[in-house]
């Protein structure tokens, strides 16, 4: 057996230590911390009532919804997306 290749006995030592220092590392990563924030992105916001990013500047465009601009980044404010979709909830009788 050539002398550079390690035995598997060494590969099975390294593995181990890989495998312990990936968990050391894992444990480690705290969760980000995510805010709530008021100003949604476009695709934040089209998660958040369920449908497509292409359907929610369509409705932009359509100037159908209320949009904030920030240094140049179009956002959409939660409450004003909150009153826009209570103004168009249906009533079921």
């Amino acid at each position: 057996m050539d002398q550079n290749q390690p035995t598997p006995q060494r590969i099975q030592h390294i593995l181990t230590e890989l495998g312990e220092a990936i968990t050391d590392l894992t444990a480690r990563e705290e969760e980000p911390v995510r805010i709530n924030p008021r100003l949604l992105t476009v695709e934040e916001a089209g998660t958040y009532m369920g449908i497509s990013r292409s359907s929610v500047y369509k409705l932009i465009n359509d100037d159908a919804l209320p949009t904030v601009e920030i240094v140049g980044k179009t956002r959409i404010d939660r409450e004003q997306l909150d009153d826009w979709i209570s103004a168009r909830r249906r009533r079921v009788s």
